[in-house]
């Protein structure tokens, strides 16, 4: 958290964001400029990624355009920091002209909304290779419900997929064909 008064003086910051930037802790003192925390905190973005690649945008260009976020009646945006961290910066600026900035570590959620893209895309690929194959397969949950059935498996039961998937064999066939296929499975 950092609070800054209408002339962009520091009046409070939180010691917490020092676990989030390599800064030194008089570079959110009291009475600390906000132009200066922000060219601290280029500084020490750019030797932290001096390894992996340097800002496209020079220093300037940079700290202007973080002071003028900061002077936003609302703004919010999530930010890539050193290694595998995400932040997430909202900012605030009051009618009196005091703004306040929360900064929030957001690297766990990302690391869920990265695990759960690639599951989709591996759910996606999986359901393509199963509508390719020339064999009927229909898949079942533990309650015996239908929850996939590929094309060959439409085609053979002449229905489409929404016919099919929510529904349990009893629910599709008849008594005598829907007990001989429980006992199959």
């Amino acid at each position: 958290l950092i609070i800054y008064d209408r002339d962009d003086q520091i009046i409070f910051a939180s010691r917490r964001i020092l676990s989030y930037f390599a800064l030194c802790e008089t570079k959110i003192a009291v009475g600390t400029r906000l132009r200066d925390f922000l060219a601290s905190l280029y500084d020490c973005q750019k030797v932290s990624d001096a390894q992996s690649s340097p800002h496209d945008v020079e220093r300037e260009d940079w700290i202007a355009d973080r002071l003028a976020s900061h002077w936003k009646e609302r703004s919010e945006c999530v930010e890539h920091a050193a290694g595998d961290r995400w932040l997430r910066l909202m900012k605030r600026r009051m009618p009196s002209g005091m703004g306040i900035c929360v900064i929030s570590d957001i690297s766990e959620q990302k690391k869920r909304e990265d695990q759960w893209r690639c599951d989709i895309e591996r759910v996606q690929l999986t359901e393509e290779i199963l509508d390719t194959l020339p064999i009927s397969i229909f898949v079942k949950d533990f309650n015996t419900t239908y929850v996939a059935v590929n094309k060959a498996g439409c085609t053979l039961m002449e229905t489409s997929a929404d016919l099919i998937l929510g529904r349990t064999v009893s629910d599709i066939h008849s008594d005598p064909l829907a007990s001989r296929i429980d006992a199959m499975d």
